[in-house]
């Protein structure tokens, strides 16, 4: 049975789109390709002229992880894609609407950078960004930071794994 979609989801994923698209390398003509969609009706999707239905959320989110695996298998991952992947599949309980928007100001400074390096510097920039993107005035940040330390730990998990997995098919 398919989990519901929740209208935060909806509302984050159409909000995030052109953001994720741009990351992602895609044009909102290439990306419609994919969907069987023109590229007005992607720009209808992301300006919210067309409602995000849960079937454009599922198949976006698939292309999504699909691209990201295939840049994975290529070794081009880099953390702002795995971040895209934690932020496609956390609900609003687990991340509320400010840290939403705290991670995606994350992205949107690192999405302008050119070349990040290794994945040891990706992980510091990140951690450079999160600590000078935060707002002093809005208090607590330790959710925060403790959701950064999963998304390090799970993005060197990643990496781990797709090193273990490129050795074992040299090895054969």
């Amino acid at each position: 049975m398919l989990t519901q979609i929740t209208k935060k989801q909806l509302e984050r994923l159409k909000d995030a789109l052109p953001l994720y698209r741009k990351i992602l390398g895609y044009s909102a003509e290439k990306f419609g390709s994919y969907l069987g969609l023109k590229r007005q009706q992607i720009s209808s999707l992301e300006t919210g002229r067309t409602t995000l239905t849960q079937v454009h959320f599922r198949a976006i989110t698939q292309i999504i992880s699909e691209t990201v695996s295939d840049k994975a298998e290529k070794n081009e991952i880099n953390i702002v894609l795995f971040i895209i992947l934690v932020l496609l599949n956390e609900n609003e309980e687990m991340l509320d609407d400010d840290e939403y928007l705290y991670w995606k100001d994350i992205m949107i400074q690192f999405s302008k950078l050119d070349d990040v390096g290794d994945s040891d510097n990706q992980v510091k920039l990140l951690k450079g960004f999160a600590f000078a993107s935060k707002d002093l005035n809005k208090g607590d940040i330790v959710p925060t930071i403790e959701f950064l330390d999963d998304i390090i730990t799970g993005y060197k998990e990643f990496i781990q794994k797709m090193n273990d997995i490129a050795n074992k098919e040299e090895k054969v």
